[in-house]
């Protein structure tokens, strides 16, 4: 593999896992000297592959998501979902994250993350034990169809993590929101579905935040997502 190509995907790897995060933190987990860390940095910058704020914090860029995202799932509706992140992150500072089922899998869309020295950084992975370590994932396989959610779990081999949330996938559905405690039950997620025009999950909108910053108002976080879901809806025209 050519070294700057995989230097790049080591840093793009390690600003997804710890964003938002400073230029000697990056230096510090990635081991890279300072003229060539900054020399990578500024042309990823420069490609929207990274965005850098007003501290000098680097995230995942647009440029990024919109690769990431399957051509299939829609251009205006992705940028609907970046657009209504951008939004809510700015009324509230913590993690959001939308996430399709698309091709079998979980795919990441669009995400925002906080700005606080701790924070919840769900995975953006599309291995299918995202389906299960995730309440966007959690959420999204309580929308599936049953013959559609018996193929991803006889295809994905992991009937033994099926069985034992099933119990709680109905209730996702009939409240309208799946619920997940992670770690050491010391964070928490929260996702609600995107609908489209018939009613149909198309995404799945999701908030992680640790324990100690959450106030304990799940109606009130829940009605929160499902206030711009209903953005993303109406400016997508999905």
């Amino acid at each position: 593999m050519i070294k700057v190509l995989e230097k790049s995907d080591n840093l793009l790897e390690l600003i997804s896992r710890y964003a938002p995060v400073s230029f000697t933190d990056l230096q510090i987990r990635s081991g890279l000297n300072k003229a060539t860390l900054s020399q990578i940095l500024k042309s990823m910058v420069q490609l929207g592959w990274l965005q850098r704020d007003e501290k000098g914090l680097f995230r995942v860029g647009s440029r990024i998501e919109a690769l990431s995202a399957d051509g299939g799932i829609g251009k205006k509706f992705r940028n609907a979902c970046v657009e209504a992140l951008e939004e809510l992150s700015r009324e509230v500072n913590e993690t959001f994250t939308i996430a399709v089922f698309n091709n079998g899998r979980r795919k990441v869309i669009a995400k925002r993350q906080a700005d606080h020295l701790v924070q919840v950084n769900e995975s953006t992975s599309s291995a299918p034990e995202s389906m299960f370590s995730t309440a966007t994932g959690l959420l999204l396989l309580a929308s599936l169809a049953p013959v559609e959610r018996d193929k991803f779990v006889t295809e994905s081999g992991l009937n033994s993590k099926y069985e034992a949330v099933s119990d709680k996938l109905n209730s996702f559905v009939i409240n309208g929101y799946a619920t997940l405690t992670m770690g050491k039950n010391d964070s928490l997620a929260i996702a609600v579905a995107v609908k489209d025009s018939e009613n149909k999950t198309a995404a799945a909108l999701g908030l992680s935040i640790p324990c100690y910053r959450f106030d304990g108002d799940i109606a009130g976080a829940v009605e929160l997502l499902n206030k711009y879901a209903a953005m993303i809806l109406k400016n997508a025209s999905i």
